[in-house]
Parts: C-alpha cells; structure tokens; sequence
C-alpha cells in the first residue's frame, strides 16, 4: 500500500510539473527554429501537454508552432489536437474548422477517418 501511494504521489507530481516544463520547452524550440531539434521539440510539448494538463496551453504551443514550423511533419498532427482542443472546449465552430483545414491538406492523414467521424458526430449533434 504504501509503494502505491508512493507511485500515485510521483505520477502526481510529474503531472503537475509537466506544464510548466513543457510550455516552457515548447518556448525554448520557438526560439530557435533554426535548430534541427527545435520542431520535434516544439510539437512533443504540445503533444505532452494535450494529454497532460489542458486545452488551453496546448492551443498557445501548437498554434504558435505550426506558424514557426509550417513545413514540419508535426504541423498535420498538431492541427489535429488542435481540433481537439477546441471539440474539448466545447467550441465545435473552431474544431470544426481545424478539422476541415487538416483534411483539405491531408486527406489520407493517419487520424482522417476520426476527423471525419467527429465531422460527423457533430452534425449530428447540431441537428437535434
């Protein structure tokens, strides 16, 4: 039991730590974009932070970083937490934005059948 309570203290822990640490280290790639390290780094911590902590972090990383990065392999999938982050947030506009954009560019995107799926979940929910 204790050893429990010990991992569950640590996991808290790295939780709570992970916002700061990774806001930070998203900042630290968008200072230097000339750094091949810069971009992974950059939509990691975006990643991290969706997962993590909150919506609103992760849209301040990731929007900045496709804008710093736009050729970058990350810049699909950040657009896709994007559209995440606003369906999270309850903004269906804006997702639904993010989710459109993501598709005209990357049709065949890994995650395009579940964009297309919350597409249409949210149609769904706008006709009742």
């Amino acid at each position: 039991m204790k050893k429990l309570l010990l991992v569950g203290l640590l996991i808290f822990t790295v939780v709570i730590c992970a916002h700061p640490l990774f806001t930070w280290l998203g900042g630290i790639g968008m200072q230097n974009p000339q750094k091949g390290w810069a971009a992974p780094l950059t939509f990691t911590s975006g990643s991290i932070l969706f997962y993590t902590t909150g919506y609103p972090e992760t849209l301040t990383v990731l929007e900045k970083a496709i804008v710093v990065f736009p050729q970058d392999d990350g810049v699909s999938q950040a657009c896709f937490l994007i559209g995440q982050c606003y369906e999270k947030e309850q903004n269906n506009a804006k997702a639904r934005l993010w989710y459109e954009r993501t598709l005209a560019r990357w049709p065949n995107h890994a995650w395009a059948g579940e964009m297309r799926r919350r597409l249409n979940a949210m149609e769904v929910q706008e006709d009742r």
